[in-house]
């Protein structure tokens, strides 16, 4: 819910049902040998309004970015498999880039508490104009995450001939590219101790051909 208001939505209790209808679950096999089955409510006729379906999308996405905040804070990095021994997982993209399970998982859930609320005689009512945009800009100023590393894997590497690495810089701020060895942990800021080397072109440190600093779009 508390995600609900810092979205701007105003949150308002307008009549509370009088009963309450539960899913009415067989007992194979749902009971449990301690007696206890689940009662899941009946949500089959509530139906959502477009503006209400944007909500749900908009909680899905913050879902998976609280679930990859805490990832990269316990030192997980972007790898092209699962890997927990070396703390890598193909998942750490953005949520637009996100397996469609994990998608339909997100939106199924959120789905599940905005129809709660409303079952429970809650309305929601969304944020306006200025307020909207000024909710968004406020979202995206906060918890800032120090860094984040992303490696090529071990299939893209190269041992002979004459080859380099090309990047595009897709965003503007602070960044590093460069070179770490294997045994470096996972999540170590690149270039912030002897198993990596770095340059950072945005303050334009480390010996380097680039002598400009980077800006959003060029070819490295």
């Amino acid at each position: 819910m508390t995600t609900v208001l810092a979205l701007g939505y105003h949150i308002t209790l307008d009549k509370p049902p009088s009963r309450i209808r539960s899913v009415r679950l067989p007992n194979d096999p749902f009971l449990q040998s301690n007696g206890y089955k689940p009662q899941p409510l009946d949500l089959s006729q509530v139906s959502l309004t477009p503006k209400l379906e944007e909500l749900v999308d908009e909680l899905a996405q913050n879902t998976h970015n609280i679930w990859a905040k805490e990832r990269i804070l316990q030192g997980w990095t972007y790898g092209l498999n699962e890997d927990p021994e070396m703390r890598r997982s193909p998942h750490l993209v953005s949520y637009l880039n996100v397996d469609d399970a994990i998608k339909k998982a997100n939106r199924d859930t959120a789905s599940e508490t905005i129809r709660t609320l409303l079952v429970y005689g809650y309305l929601l009512e969304a944020p306006t104009g200025e307020q909207a945009e000024a909710t968004a800009a406020a979202e995206g100023d906060k918890h800032g995450i120090g860094h984040r590393t992303y490696r090529l894997e071990k299939p893209n590497a190269v041992t002979s001939g004459k080859w380099y690495f090309e990047m595009e810089v897709l965003t503007s701020g602070p960044m590093r590219i460069g070179w770490v060895e294997v045994s470096s942990q996972p999540g170590k800021e690149l270039g912030s101790d002897d198993k990596s080397w770095a340059f950072d072109g945005f303050r334009v440190s480390f010996s380097s051909p680039i002598l400009a600093t980077w800006h959003c779009r060029p070819l490295i």
